[in-house]
């Protein structure tokens, strides 16, 4: 991170679609990453990182306090899939 080119080999190795959204915590390295990749991008706010504000990105941002919380804010920016990663 933030290049992308670690995402897509992992999709690439899972035979999967793109992803529905990047998820992660820190603004300066998996945001730029999302962006990168043209997918939302889901901060779990929460740890050394959580003061950093999330800067103004072209792409949907949602704002999370835990991982429990991920799967709801990932169905709020992605429209219906088909298929499985």
């Amino acid at each position: 991170k933030p290049s992308p080119r670690g995402f897509e080999l992992a999709l690439e190795q899972l035979g999967g679609a793109p992803a529905a959204a990047v998820v992660g915590d820190n603004v300066h390295h998996d945001l730029p990453a999302a962006v990168a990749l043209g997918t939302p991008f889901i901060r779990i706010r929460g740890g050394r990182l959580q003061a950093d504000e999330t800067p103004a990105v072209p792409i949907p941002v949602v704002e999370v306090g835990s991982f429990c919380d991920v799967p709801k804010a990932i169905a709020s920016v992605a429209g219906p899939r088909t298929g499985a990663l």
